[in-house]
């Protein structure tokens, strides 16, 4: 079984753990509130959705039935 992870953030700071999660061999489940973010491309799953927005965030977590969620360096962490 193909193990995911869900994955806050695409953009440049982002962009190392996304290919990192690909060359692992486990599905990419990327959110960001911009639409252009530059790992969009390179996500198995790409999302846009605020940080803010945790229910949206929940549903795509258990829709892709992630087993785990990680970020690098987030540009606007919220709490």
């Amino acid at each position: 079984m193909n193990k995911s992870i869900l994955i806050f953030g695409a953009g440049l700071n982002q962009l190392t753990l996304i290919k990192a999660a690909k060359d692992l061999g486990v599905t990419s489940v990327v959110l960001d509130p911009s639409a252009d973010a530059p790992g969009k491309k390179l996500a198995d799953y790409f999302y846009c959705v605020n940080g803010k927005d945790y229910d949206r965030t929940k549903e795509i977590a258990i829709k892709h039935k992630v087993d785990g969620i990680v970020t690098t360096q987030m540009e606007k962490p919220y709490v």
